[in-house]
């Protein structure tokens, strides 16, 4: 009976809606659960724009799925990796619910992906952004936004979540919430970003909230994208994501000294895998270009 009912088009869109409420009541963040709704969402308008309205679904749907977005979409092998990941989630919880007897996902092959090489700001283009935003409308704002996760590494969902009382000026402590809930106590230095921080303080609309739009709302992430979108474009540098700038942080960390347990600790990372191939490699790589223009041995001759 289960079978038959799965086979009609709105009970895929009631499981998916079933499932996104279990990750609302599981506590997950709001950017993780918008990433879960956005994939589902362009997964079942594809198979009701071709026909699997009517029809169960199998591994050749999926595998065509995924040349939808290669081809068409032209999204990056990382990010069909990513659409990999949330459905083969979806269908997990689905199956451990109830609502599916088989996950044919188990039968899809997972697609590679070639992973970007890490790509952090370098010191010099922080600083031309920093003077990019200079006469801008959000300048204060924008200022204490891309500083702050320059200094500290604080992912841009967990800078939104800040609150008054995360932040101590004084000492400049930070109490952030890592993923899964954890939380992970910081600190930013003592020039750059409290005098940008006192700045932003002094205009800040009333809210509970840190960092707030100018009618006192809670920011969203996206913010924090487009703040560094703004100081890339005004300032010339090549446009990256609000991500690269924690890489930058990361690898800042490793060039003055930070012990890379301390660097996988102020990440808030559980996996030294992830720190060390995505944070410290990339500084020595970093190090040892400048060690070998330094002492190039054509320069000698």
């Amino acid at each position: 009976m289960l079978e038959k009912k799965l086979k009609r088009w709105k009970w895929r869109r009631t499981i998916t809606g079933v499932i996104i409420e279990k990750l609302v009541t599981e506590g997950k963040s709001e950017e993780y659960i918008r990433q879960n709704y956005s994939v589902a969402e362009v997964l079942l308008a594809w198979l009701e724009k071709n026909g699997y309205t009517d029809k169960p679904i199998d591994t050749a749907a999926i595998h065509n799925f995924y040349q939808y977005l290669k081809k068409t979409r032209k999204v990056t092998d990382v990010t069909i990796a990513t659409y990999d990941r949330i459905i083969r989630r979806i269908y997990k919880i689905a199956v451990k619910d109830g609502y599916l007897t088989e996950d044919i996902m188990l039968d899809v092959p997972k697609p590679k992906a070639s992973l970007k090489p890490p790509d952090p700001f370098t010191k010099l283009e922080v600083s031309r952004m920093i003077d990019g935003l200079t006469g801008h409308e959000m300048e204060t704002l924008y200022k204490a936004i891309i500083l702050m996760v320059y200094d500290i590494g604080v992912r841009s969902g967990a800078l939104c979540k800040l609150k008054l009382g995360d932040v101590d000026m004084e000492t400049g402590d930070v109490l952030v919430i890592e993923k899964g809930g954890k939380y992970n106590l910081l600190r930013f230095g003592e020039k750059r970003t409290p005098e940008a921080l006192t700045q932003w303080l002094a205009i800040r609309p009333k809210s509970e909230y840190f960092f707030v739009n100018r009618r006192g709302k809670q920011l969203k992430p996206r913010v924090v994208w487009y703040a560094v979108q703004v100081a890339c474009k005004r300032s010339g540098v090549r446009r990256r994501k609000e991500h690269n700038l924690r890489k930058s942080a990361g690898c800042e960390w490793t060039l003055n000294g930070m012990s890379p347990e301390y660097v996988q600790r102020s990440l808030g990372h559980t996996d030294f895998k992830v720190t060390y191939e995505h944070y410290i490699q990339p500084a020595m790589d970093q190090k040892r270009l400048e060690e070998m223009r330094e002492h190039s041995p054509a320069d000698r001759l």
